[in-house]
């Protein structure tokens, strides 16, 4: 067998027996807190680990297409907020429902746009770009608010992203359309291969500005429809609903097993590293563990996915 063909089915093996992984070490930590709690085993707390992971895994769906070309996204917390914002605000005004919904959708694209545009037209490194439109958009929504916090109780809104079944499938739907991109498009193969090498992408006639742009302009709108889902599921929205999901969504794509290498993009285990954190923090909870050690536990989380990343990475290449 030619040798470019037992690399690729190594790497098959290797990214589904990741996933694999992701998925065992998810319900070993149920299975952990379930020991240790009685109210962790009940419906109602599993609802809530739901709910609280919607917004998340939304988010970590764009962050994932972020990662796999080589960038980051540190903007996308204060993207939530301020869609959020837009919608319930424009509510408030009279404004339809839809019209409101689609107007932040339209902001957290434009986001994206500024992001992308400026990274590839500047070559600036992401990190400091989306650095400084995190501090932007916060500012904007500060402004936006007033430092007060905007109430959305519409009932149709509230149905569409705000319940139980609605997160849920927005979470299914998303899953299924963004693991379809990734894996079948011609998009997707671009963005791996820019993130393997953006100069080999670039001699191979890849459009490599071009699918930054539309990478971030992704990240950004998936963003803005994670803000429609909080303020929902809220019915609320202030400047800072979204404050620290860049980490979350971050956490959730490394420990599914994507790297900054072009390697990874599973969904599916993007979603189950959201559901680990939105797991782990809602035992820590129920545990009575300070919030400041939660954040030592999160912190530890990540550091260790991403050195096993590498041990695999290092593994697949020898």
């Amino acid at each position: 067998m030619p040798t470019s063909h037992v690399q690729r089915l190594k790497r098959f093996f290797i990214s589904h027996l990741e996933v694999a992984s992701i998925v065992v070490a998810f319900f070993v930590a149920v299975l952990v807190f379930a020991i240790k709690s009685e109210y962790f085993r009940s419906a109602q707390n599993a609802l809530n680990i739901a709910g609280q992971t919607a917004p998340i895994s939304i988010v970590a769906f764009g962050m994932t297409f972020v990662i796999l070309s080589g960038g980051i996204d540190l903007s996308v917390g204060a993207v939530v907020s301020f869609a959020g914002i837009v919608a319930a605000k424009m509510v408030e005004s009279g404004v339809n429902i839809w019209v409101s919904s689609l107007a932040a959708l339209l902001t957290g694209c434009l986001f994206g746009l500024f992001n992308g545009t400026v990274i590839v037209k500047g070559r600036i490194q992401p990190f400091l770009v989306t650095l400084g439109a995190l501090s932007i958009v916060k500012g904007l929504s500060l402004v936006l608010s007033g430092g007060q916090t905007s109430y959305l109780l519409d009932e149709t809104y509230q149905t569409v992203f705000g319940n139980g079944v609605s997160l849920m499938t927005w979470t299914v739907v998303l899953l299924i359309v963004c693991q379809t991109v990734v894996r079948f498009t011609r998009f997707g193969r671009h963005v791996q291969a820019i993130g393997c090498s953006a100069i080999a992408a670039r001699l191979s006639g890849v459009p490599v500005q071009f699918v930054k742009v539309r990478v971030y302009v992704m990240s950004g709108l998936l963003a803005a429809l994670s803000g429609l889902t909080m303020t929902g599921r809220l019915g609320s929205a202030s400047a800072q609903t979204g404050d620290g999901m860049e980490l979350d969504a971050i956490a959730a794509v490394v420990l599914g097993g994507t790297n900054f290498t072009g390697e990874g993009g599973s969904m599916l285990g993007t979603l189950f590293g959201a559901l680990i954190m939105g797991t782990v923090s809602s035992g820590l909870n129920i545990s009575g563990v300070d919030p400041y050690i939660q954040n030592v536990v999160k912190g530890a989380i990540i550091i260790a996915a991403v050195l096993l990343g590498g041990l695999k990475t290092r593994g697949g290449e020898s």
